[in-house]
């Protein structure tokens, strides 16, 4: 307990000297307050030149760094040197100016710390050569001896430093987080020490940012020499990121300016080479590891001007080593490789390359070999090759990517590749490339992909401009392929996006499933603008991409085809896209029990009138399983189940459609030459209406043998010449036209024999019943109104014979009207259609292809 009493009061009187003390520098600070204000403002401005704003609230201070006396400066502006400049060389939230209590009792007024928090200091040399920071007065004789420098300790917390110049481009971005530095001065020698962290924002030089957002930490001895005006700095010790480096080396500037440093990795790890990589590149392998010899190392010497730089060399390498991600299994095996980067004999990007020689390693027992080297960092000139052979199952084990699920196959190499970008964009076709990659048993399975893609596998073989593409099969989904042809001006178009590509191949699949494959495809994709685009080139690349970018032959061959509800098989065709133009030619398919033939074109010429000619062939199709497939053409008049029969016959067609690909409907004109086998008419409403003119009870099931007609459409008007169908309900002669707007105007024929007698009024009747070319009885009815409105009414013969010569009529005027749009709107460059297995038609040809 005696021990106890003495320690509390020695502790208590250590208190009260304390106390003591505090009171007594409190005291002379609160006595010298005034007087340390005026005099270190009044010494501030007989060193400085320019021009300082600061808030006027001045405080002086024993706590804020304690035990030293501060005086705190606030919101505190330092303008450049530049003259007629705005800018602003400092801005600090505080400025802390430190003093030695001691010194304050002999009324010596040393400034022995700085500390500097908050704040931002932009050191530039502008593209005239002037500096900023030349603030400081070169006669100083009038400063006063009452107060004085003598810094032993600067300390900067969250300030951002840049060093700039504007003549070379050149710029140097750090956030000093909390960096300090000691000062000691022996005769004309500062011994500086550093220590603290810092964030490299940039290091920006020829155009590009190096060094962005690493993380830095500096151990330092410096010494500045003003005697010899040379700047040395002793071995230090800098980290970059989890990478150690040593560093050591002197910059003169007496007569010129001369630097001489070294930079050499303290550490052989992958991590050394990664902490010098972009940060988007670094953070993808920050985790991954390594064993064997990993050395760095850089020298930067010469002289420093506006015109002048120094030579820069790095050397880096690994030898022998492993590297890996502790988490996953793959690892790269054997590793070796030596590089070697300089700015040139001229020490410029111009004549600075990078080098990279005996690249070698395995990944999971494959092995792969290459060279590679970049020359002219502003117009880069390319060469590497590579070969070997990997596997991408082992690819994804040591890089993983998010969105691949599964990927397994092999991948055999052998390419080589040489060129200069300038000259590639200027000239593609000097691009000078070879060699060979295949591809076998390739499975891949991707994320939100809602098919696998399997047993792909082919052979592409590089020819400079060109890929030969040979064998190239595989199955998405359901759907499999299997293509063979030349696709030219592949590599050129990489380097300038207006080169064209050219597709010529062969195309053969035993089934494709559009339906699943689209199912992939998202929003539309959106396209950057070309800046130098004018406002057509941007709305067709708008309508159709393709045309400028593309030129497509391909031979297609399906054995079966399928979307929706629309299954073919047997299709076969020549698919062409050709500015302006895309065609289909000698297209057949069989299809709903039948055959089909089209040829076909899509002028794309405006792309705000897009045209469509086509001219088909129908050979014995189910006319019940087109309606299906097509889902009835969105209408419910007459629907599949109340159409049967073998259709037959010809069509042509043309029509214009907007750039969102919507038919313009005024615009369709086409002639349906057509003919219907064994047809069968069920349940047909309008059909069965007729039972209050015809005695018969089979109206819900009409059978015949054979329909034929030429239908003609044109101004949104589908017109039906007469014809006679003979049923096992009766023999019915049908004309009259009906409008896109489902708007009915038909006359019918109907023996008298079939009439119903208590309907065989002499009133309601009268007109509508005369004797045919045969002597027969026949009644004229009319049906009129909509398809969902429609009234089956009496036609009289004044009525029945106007009709006919007004059909007449409108079938000459058609006949007028059609060819010259067919000739005007059908380019002499289109394709020629398929001539065999077309029926002969000895009426008027509405679309001629031919001269």
């Amino acid at each position: 307990m005696k021990v106890l009493r003495i320690i509390g009061k020695v502790v208590l009187a250590i208190a009260l000297v304390l106390l003591l003390l505090v009171g007594i520098v409190a005291g002379i600070v609160a006595f010298y307050k005034k007087e340390i204000i005026a005099l270190t403002i009044k010494e501030l401005n007989t060193y400085l030149t320019a021009k300082v704003d600061v808030d006027p609230d001045v405080n002086v201070s024993i706590f804020q760094k304690f035990p030293q006396i501060t005086l705190e400066f606030k919101k505190v502006k330092i303008a450049e040197s530049i003259e007629g400049s705005e800018l602003k060389l400092a801005e600090a939230g505080e400025i802390f100016l430190a003093f030695d209590p001691w010194d304050l009792l002999q009324k010596r007024y040393v400034i022995s710390q700085l500390y500097i928090e908050d704040g931002k200091i932009a050191i530039r040399t502008d593209a005239q050569g002037r500096a900023n920071y030349e603030i400081f007065k070169s006669d100083t004789s009038s400063a006063s001896e009452e107060v004085g420098f003598n810094l032993k300790k600067i300390k900067l917390n969250n300030v951002e430093l840049s060093f700039v110049n504007e003549i070379k481009n050149q710029g140097y971005y750090l956030l000093a987080k909390d960096l300090a530095a000691k000062i000691k001065l022996e005769q004309k020698k500062y011994n500086i020490g550093l220590d603290g962290k810092l964030v490299s924002h940039k290091i920006r030089a020829a155009g590009h940012d190096y060094f962005k957002e690493k993380n830095l930490e500096i151990l330092s001895e410096l010494i500045l020499d003003n005697e010899r005006d040379q700047f040395i700095v002793l071995p230090s010790n800098l980290k970059v990121e989890k990478s150690e480096f040593d560093l050591t080396g002197s910059f003169s500037y007496k007569d010129k300016k001369f630097i001489d440093f070294e930079f050499k990795g303290k550490q052989g790890q992958i991590q050394t080479l990664v902490s010098l990589m972009p940060k988007k590149i670094a953070e993808n392998f920050s985790s991954y590891a390594s064993s064997g010899n990993i050395f760095f190392k850089s020298t930067v010497k010469g002289e420093i001007s506006e015109t002048k730089s120094p030579l820069i060399v790095v050397e880096f390498g690994i030898s022998n080593a492993s590297i890996f991600h502790p988490d996953y299994k793959g690892r790269l095996e054997k590793v070796n490789l030596v590089g070697y980067f300089s700015n040139g004999n001229k020490h410029h990007a111009k004549t600075s390359f990078l080098k990279l020689s005996d690249i070698s390693f395995t990944l999971n027992n494959k092995p792969v070999k290459g060279d590679f080297l970049l020359e002219n960092f502003e117009n880069p000139f390319i060469r590497f090759k590579a070969e070997g052979s990997l596997s991408l199952e082992s690819i994804f084990s040591f890089y993983p990517v998010e969105k691949v699920k599964e990927a397994t196959g092999n991948l055999d190499f052998d390419i080589n590749f040489t060129g200069s970008s300038e000259e590639l964009r200027k000239n593609p076709d000097q691009f000078n490339a070879g060699g060979q990659i295949i591809a076998s048993k390739i499975n891949v399975l991707i994320d939100n992909l809602p098919y696998r893609l399997s047993n792909i596998s082919g052979d592409f073989l590089f020819n400079n401009n060109d890929i030969a593409v040979n064998d190239f099969k595989g199955n998405i989904g359901r759907s499999d392929f299997a293509i063979n042809g030349l696709f030219k001006n592949v590599l050129a178009r990489m380097f300038n996006k207006k080169r064209k590509l050219f597709v010529d191949a062969d195309f053969v699949s035993s089934y494709l499933d559009v339906e699943e494959l689209l199912s992939a495809g998202g929003k539309e994709s959106k396209k950057s603008s070309d800046n130098t685009q004018d406002e057509g080139e941007e709305k067709e690349e708008k309508v159709f991409p393709f045309f400028k970018k593309y030129e497509v032959h391909l031979n297609c061959e399906i054995e079966k085809f399928s979307y929706k509800k629309f299954h073919a098989k047997k299709v076969k065709g020549i698919y062409t896209m050709k500015d302006p133009w895309i065609s289909l030619e000698r297209a057949s398919c069989r299809l709903a029990g039948g055959k089909l033939v089209v040829n076909g074109n899509l002028n794309f010429a405006s792309p705000s009138n897009i045209e469509l000619t086509s001219e088909t062939v129908l050979d014995g199709i189910q006319v019940d399983s087109i309606f299906y497939m097509c889902d009835n053409f969105d209408q419910k008049f007459i629907i599949n189940k109340n159409l049967k029969g073998e259709i037959t016959g010809n069509v042509d067609l043309f029509m214009s459609m907007n750039e969102k690909f919507s038919i313009d409907d005024k615009s369709v004109v086409a002639k349906v030459d057509v003919k219907i086998l064994n047809g069968e008419l069920n349940n047909f409403e309008p059909m069965q209406s007729l039972s209050r003119f015809i005695e018969e009870k089979e109206l819900e099931h009409v059978r015949f043998s054979e329909l034929k007609n030429t239908i003609y459409i044109e101004n949104r008007l589908i017109t039906i010449p007469e014809m006679t169908i003979v049923t096992n309900v009766s023999t019915i002669s049908v004309s009259g036209t009906h409008t896109f707007d489902h708007v009915m105007d038909y006359r019918l024929t109907v023996p008298l024999k079939n009439f119903k007698r208590k309907h065989k009024d002499k009133d309601e009747a009268f007109g509508a019943i005369e004797d045919d070319k045969r002597g027969q009885s026949v009644v004229f009815l009319t049906v009129k109104g909509t398809t969902d409105n429609y009234k089956i009414a009496y036609d009289t013969k004044r009525t029945k014979n106007k009709i006919k010569e007004d059909i007449k009529k409108e079938k000459r005027e058609f006949l007028d009207i059609f060819k010259p749009k067919r000739r005007e709107n059908i380019s002499e460059d289109a394709p020629e259609p398929l001539e065999e297995n077309q029926p002969k038609d000895d009426g008027p040809k509405f679309f001629d292809f031919g001269d």
